[in-house]
């Protein structure tokens, strides 16, 4: 995953990052990271850790100078990119049962929905 970060006033030697699990924060990483020469942006091409919640990027001299990666937001827009819509905001979806109940037959004549 990419992830664009602004870090004012920071060089590329000095940036680096860690990950947020609910083990706590990860060592300290500085692997991936370039950047854009435009407005001290800069690109982390990193891979999450099992158990990931969030990416915190920061001036390594200056802890202070830090800033999210915004991980989780990404991982929601992932999910919702695998939703299907045939019709305009309308969710497709395969019912398998209703109130705990399992749903039999697919709707067709000859195999209606017993519920």
């Amino acid at each position: 995953m990419t992830f664009n970060v602004v870090l004012p006033g920071v060089a590329l030697a000095d940036v680096g990052y860690k990950w947020l699990t609910a083990a706590g924060f990860g060592a300290e990483l500085n692997a991936g990271v370039t950047d854009t020469s435009q407005f001290y942006t800069f690109l982390i091409d990193a891979v999450p850790p099992a158990g990931a919640l969030e990416i915190f990027v920061y001036d390594v001299n200056d802890h202070s100078n830090s800033a999210r990666g915004n991980y989780v937001q990404v991982a929601i827009k992932s999910v919702t990119d695998q939703l299907t819509f045939t019709v305009a905001n309308q969710v497709d979806a395969n019912t398998q049962s209703i109130n705990d109940v399992t749903i039999t037959g697919d709707g067709q004549p000859g195999t209606e929905f017993g519920v």
